[in-house]
């Protein structure tokens, strides 16, 4: 017996634990405006040149920002003084919110979101493996 069709996005979200107590929730899948909200965000400038040729600009650091923005549903990270930070529920301010995190833990977050995007059947709770010298980012 085959399943029914799944035509709309789920509420389903996955755990990552970033050790110490602390975690972020995240998304198992945006919907289609999410996801083509996520796609333009890549593109900073299209034009024309002097030539005639289409030309485009590309930003990584957008589309990242707004990944992490669009798939973090909640967490418990506090601030460099130990005072939690609230995750805003206003997209561009949980965007600005999100780009404030630390490098090392913001690309473990975008690899976590990453492997859930090629993959559907995540665990629900995800580990974050420590670097190469065996530390977690600090």
């Amino acid at each position: 017996m085959s399943s029914k069709p799944q035509f709309f996005v789920g509420e389903e979200t996955a755990i990552i634990d970033l050790g110490d107590g602390f975690w972020v929730e995240l998304n198992r899948e945006l919907d289609y405006g999410q996801e083509s909200e996520l796609e333009g965000a890549a593109i900073r400038d299209v034009g024309v040149d002097g030539n005639g040729q289409m030309r485009a600009e590309f930003s990584l650091n957008g589309q990242r920002g707004l990944m992490l923005a669009l798939y973090i549903a909640d967490w418990n990270l506090v601030s460099p003084k130990g005072k939690p930070v609230p995750l805003p529920d206003n997209l561009a301010e949980r965007q600005k919110a999100v780009l404030r995190l630390r490098p090392a833990w913001g690309k473990r977050i975008v690899a976590e979101i990453e492997k859930l995007r090629a993959d559907d059947g995540e665990p629900t709770a995800i580990a974050v493996p420590a670097d190469e010298d065996g530390a977690n980012p600090t």
